[in-house]
């Protein structure tokens, strides 16, 4: 029989996610580098700053995922889940408005491959989770021709669409004022 160190899956988790993120900063470094005028530290602190939007992001979908959920059932959370909710999406605002507040002093050349890896991830994470939540919808309705569970689709979908909405302007206005100062 195998058994993990610690007794625990979350403790194989955790040390998985933590080279992973590493892997990722190092592959995200990497082609940043490869910009012209890009410089390490400054293309160093973009990436990092966009990890702590990615985590801000992440919150406040939890907290909005949670908010939307109890309209559609049409009843009000807990007090102490409505003040953990509060919690998360401030904390989750707080970590957007610090990210983009540092980015926005660093050269275009050093931030533009994580601005970009992060507005089409963002961009994809909410297509494939609007597009997965529809299709368990209707598979789920075809099969048992009942559309009483509904809630949790249609939050889902939504929140995805909100995402790969937001994500995609994002990306194309930036990208395009990346684009325009380049040609000047």
């Amino acid at each position: 029989m195998f058994s993990l160190p610690f007794g625990s899956t979350q403790t194989l988790s955790a040390a998985l996610i933590v080279p992973a993120i590493v892997a990722m900063f190092i592959a995200l470094l990497t082609a940043s580098l490869l910009v012209p005028g890009a410089k390490a530290d400054a293309a160093g602190k973009a990436i990092a700053c966009y990890m702590f939007k990615a985590v801000g992001v992440i919150l406040l979908a939890m907290a909005g995922m949670q908010l939307l959920f109890s309209a559609f059932i049409m009843s009000l959370p807990e007090t102490m889940t409505l003040l953990a909710l509060i919690l998360f999406s401030v904390v989750g605002i707080g970590l957007l408005v610090q990210g983009s507040r540092i980015v926005h002093r660093i050269d275009d050349a050093s931030v533009v491959v994580a601005r970009t890896v992060f507005a089409y991830s963002c961009t994809i994470v909410g297509i494939l989770s609007a597009a997965s939540a529809l299709l368990s919808f209707v598979v789920n309705f075809f099969l048992t021709q009942n559309a009483q569970e509904w809630q949790s689709p249609a939050t889902i979908m939504v929140t995805g669409a909100v995402l790969a909405l937001f994500s995609s302007i994002y990306a194309s206005g930036k990208n395009g004022k990346s684009a325009s100062r380049k040609k000047k």
